[in-house]
């Protein structure tokens, strides 16, 4: 088996593909792909990501630069493409723009006080504070109890900035898919 998603089931067999659904027990074949990365539905079509690597007629043997990758679709109604998405290269690998994954001005001004959200579990309570103890010396600390958002207060505005600065964007813990993103609150606030 290389996938499955909502109970259909992409397997390989001998050197054929097919996606199955084992509760209608049907199954429809589809070329065969040797090395699968995924699989998964857009809209109204399944989609099946794979690499194919193309052999250097000389050498005889596949190099980093003829790696491809190919997107196959499957619609609804039968139709079937296959189109290459390229080649990871130096050239056309993607750059990260410093200006838009800098920390926008604060929207009030500095306090020695952070609102931090977009928390996705799982991680430990320890794991925030140990975190968030590593721009500075934290005077208190709170995060609700389903672990969306914490308030945290630091013993000087300085120290707040720079976990503001630090958080700011960053995907925690790594696994996650979300950035977390922190904003200055008042003290009244984070002394809940």
């Amino acid at each position: 088996m290389n996938g499955s998603y909502e109970g259909l089931l992409l397997i390989s067999f001998m050197m054929d593909n097919c996606i199955c659904n084992p509760y209608t027990r049907r199954w429809t074949q589809i070329p065969s792909f040797k090395d699968v990365l995924g699989f998964y539905k857009s809209s109204d079509e399944f989609w099946v990501l794979h690499v194919r690597k193309d052999v250097n007629l000389v050498e005889n043997r596949p190099t980093q630069s003829e790696y491809r990758f190919y997107i196959y679709s499957l619609n609804s109604l039968g139709a079937r493409v296959s189109r290459c998405l390229g080649c990871p290269t130096p050239s056309n690998a993607l750059k990260v723009d410093m200006e838009e994954n800098a920390v926008p001005p604060a929207q009030r001004s500095a306090t020695t006080s952070l609102r931090i959200d977009r928390f996705v579990r799982p991680f430990t309570l320890k794991a925030v504070q140990e975190l968030l103890g590593r721009t500075g010396s934290v005077c208190s600390f709170w995060m609700d109890h389903i672990m969306t958002h914490c308030y945290v207060t630091y013993s000087s505005v300085e120290e707040a900035v720079a976990t503001k600065n630090a958080v700011y964007n960053l995907q925690w813990p790594p696994n996650n898919s979300n950035y977390l993103i922190a904003e200055f609150v008042d003290i009244i606030y984070a002394e809940k």
